[in-house]
């Protein structure tokens, strides 16, 4: 419990039987949360290297609000998705997909209340897509993206999207 919040109950489980990998698997339940996350770190080799599965059935996204205050609140709804990270801190990849279910935010900087009702973010080796994702405010004026985030390990970005209004 941080600040009398909760994210559920998280369990966690590691070890390091092998010289220079640490596995770790952690897994969250409760509090509408179901989610657990798999994999190593690799000190052993030139260059220290990770490769983590996270499987999310359900995540709550007002368990995020902790982490978000500031920026973000107001938070509900819930993702599910499978992420894969993996390579070196240098040279990160990310991999898979995150569906938002009626989830919604206000942007604390606005003051404004958005809703995300049944979309999808993919990740991709090089690149984050987003392919019609849909995002309406209080009075449901809505705002469609598509295209691509390029990204260089996650260090340098390129934005080549397309965003449509009413």
């Amino acid at each position: 419990c941080i600040k009398n919040d909760t994210i559920g109950n998280v369990n966690l489980i590691a070890d390091n039987a092998e010289t220079g990998k640490y596995k770790g698997n952690v897994i969250i339940k409760g509090q509408g949360n179901n989610a657990s996350i798999t994999g190593y770190f690799d000190v052993a080799g030139k260059k220290p290297s990770f490769n983590f599965t996270a499987n999310i059935d359900k995540f709550n996204l007002a368990s995020a609000g902790l982490f978000t205050k500031g920026e973000l609140s107001d938070l509900s709804g819930y993702i599910d998705g499978n992420l894969h990270l993996s390579g070196t801190m240098d040279n990160p990849e990310i991999t898979g997909k995150l569906h938002f279910k009626e989830s919604g935010f206000t942007l604390d900087y606005l003051n404004t209340q958005y809703k995300i009702h049944d979309e999808n973010i993919v990740f991709n080796t090089k690149n984050i897509a987003f392919d019609n994702f849909t995002i309406s405010d209080s009075a449901n004026n809505k705002a469609i993206v598509n295209g691509y985030i390029y990204t260089g390990y996650f260090s340098k970005y390129t934005f080549d999207l397309k965003v449509k209004t009413d």
